[in-house]
């Protein structure tokens, strides 16, 4: 029974040692996230596609993955080729999808660019802009036709 107490407190005290040492590592965690806050050099840790995140699968892949790859024969490497040219394409639609059912001010805001102080004015830079996502996002883009309807601010046609 006495072994028993003993190899308790052992482990008490081992786990008050890795607090401390969990605490210690805290604090000095927090004075670098602080630092990052101030000088707005931050990235959402939750995102599954933050930046960090990103680099790190890419470097897996350029490090682990690729070296060791086998070309398949043409004719399969062809039809491998058009499902991942399909699955782009539902990627793109997805986020298009995603776009025409947000909202347009939001989107406007989100980019970042430069808000008109008159309200009718924003409401004609959000549509344009949430139009040209749109537009862009199209498969095969659309575009308006600028050089065949005279320079027109709003051209009449629309191309691909």
């Amino acid at each position: 029974m006495e072994r028993y107490k003993a190899e308790l407190t052992e482990a008490r005290s081992e786990l008050e040692k890795m607090d401390e040492k969990f605490r210690s590592f805290k604090d000095r965690v927090a004075e670098n996230v602080m630092l990052s806050l101030k000088t707005d050099n931050t990235e959402n840790m939750d995102s599954p596609v933050n930046q960090s995140r990103l680099t790190e699968m890419y470097q897996q892949l350029r490090v682990c993955t690729w070296p060791d790859i086998n070309f398949p024969s043409s004719e399969r490497k062809a039809g491998k080729l058009v499902k991942v040219e399909r699955f782009k394409e539902k990627a793109v639609e997805n986020l298009q999808l995603s776009l025409f059912y947000s909202s347009k001010a939001e989107v406007f805001k989100a980019a970042g660019l430069r808000i008109p102080n008159n309200p009718a004015e924003f409401q004609l830079a959000s549509e344009c802009y949430w139009l040209g996502c749109l537009m862009a996002l199209h498969i095969p883009p659309l575009h308006p036709d600028w050089i065949n309807d005279n320079n027109k601010p709003f051209p009449r046609n629309i191309r691909h």
